[in-house]
Formats: C-alpha cells, structure tokens, sequence
C-alpha cells in the first residue's frame, strides 16, 4: 500500500518568537485545540524506554499543567511505570491535527502524592473508578469474558465509600527540553525549541527547578527556567 499522494497543504503564519516563554505558548496553543480538535484535545503519546533500550509507546490523558509541569493519571503496576521506576526519562508528543501543531516534550517523571491520585480517582465518573480496580493493565487475559466476570463480581460486592487502589497513582513530567512545531507552506515548517536552564548537575536542577516551579507565578516560570528559543531548520 502506497501513500505517496495522501497529504495535506499547511497555511499557517509563525506565532512563536524565541523570546516568548513556552509555558504561555502551551497554554495558548491548548486552548485553540480545546477549541477546534473534536475529540480529546488532552490526549498525548508517552514514550518510555524498557531494559533493553526498546522504546514504548502509548496515549495518555494529560490530567493537570501545573507550574509548567505535565501531569497524568495511571496504574503504577503498569508496563509504563516499570520503564518508569528504572528510567524517568520520557517523551510526551501532543498532535493537533486540525491546527497543523505538535509539541515534544522531553523531560523526568516523578510521582506524584498518594493524596494527589485519590483527590483525581475520586472525580472520575463510577464506572471508571470500578474499572481501575478490576483491570490489571497490562498482565494477560484469558480472554474478554474473563474480565467481564471479575468486573461482575467486583460490582456485586462493591465497596461504599469506594476508595481508591494501592496500584493507583500518576506521574508529573518536569520538562528539560520543549520543541513547538507549525506546519506551514511547502513543507518549511515552523519549528522552535526551548531548554531548560541547568545550574549544577541534573538531579539538582530538576530539584530546584522544582521548587521555583511551586513558588512562582507561571506566567514567569518559562521566562526564569528556560532559555531564549532556538528556530530550528524544519
């Protein structure tokens, strides 16, 4: 199967400046594709890598951008957050199809607090908490049938208050490397990244960086972590 005529014509204009702070520019460009993409505008690839140096992929839900930070929701007994315990390093890519934008994210995954997971857990709607506790992401299944029993069974006896799993949590991805990218005419797209401002060695950094992340406004958190942008060829 050949696609050498399927392609689509980008007539964008450049937004970006490498002097705006890219934390601003998410927020700007999430809210277009809240308001133009027609189905989950929050949904992002996750990349991690295995022991091997097999990278992994899968879409996520960005649940929160706090302090310029990534924050999503998911089973800790997963194959992601294996990767995850041994390599923090991940790759988030958001697409937004209907405006011709994508946003790499390379950055650290951190846990987040047990009190974080339940506050989130306990907002989803009820079928979802059940299905959390009765799914165990991605261990093998006997079969569809199998699952749908244990769900039976867990909704017969079903908890009240239900609570959620030990298994549960999620992860904050601080990022050190921020790449926006905009399709324009003839494939001359317009690519612009940001990184971080190191002081010290990386751990440190992240901590500290950390720190300033909770204690600033984000409007500034951008222009004091990283530095100016680099345009880069497309």
């Amino acid at each position: 199967m050949k696609l050498f005529d399927t392609r689509d014509e980008y007539h964008n204009e450049n937004l970006i400046a490498p002097d705006d702070d890219p934390v601003t520019i998410f927020e700007s460009w999430y809210a277009s594709a809240a308001e133009h993409e027609p189905n989950s505008p929050n949904a992002m690839t996750v990349s991690t890598v295995d022991e091997t140096g097999q990278p992994w992929s899968r879409m996520v839900l960005l649940k929160a951008f706090e302090n310029g930070s990534f924050v999503f929701f998911t089973n800790t007994l997963s194959i992601k957050s294996a990767h995850i315990s041994t390599n923090n390093k991940v790759c988030l890519l958001f697409y937004w199809k209907s405006l011709h934008r994508q946003v790499q994210v390379h950055g650290q995954a951190e846990p987040i607090s047990r009190s974080e997971a339940i506050a989130y857990f306990l907002s989803r709607p009820l079928e979802s908490q059940i299905s959390s506790w009765v799914s165990d992401q991605s261990k093998p299944l006997e079969s569809r049938q199998t699952l749908l029993q244990k769900l039976k069974a867990f909704r017969a006896s079903l908890p009240s208050p239900l609570t959620a799993p030990q298994h549960w949590g999620g992860y904050r991805v601080v990022p050190q490397r921020i790449e926006f990218w905009q399709g324009a005419e003839h494939r001359l797209h317009h690519r612009i990244v940001f990184d971080r401002k190191q002081a010290g060695n990386s751990e440190s950094a992240v901590s500290q960086d950390r720190s300033q992340d909770r204690s600033q406004d984000r409007s500034q958190d951008g222009l004091g972590l990283f530095h100016k942008g680099t345009i880069l060829n497309p």
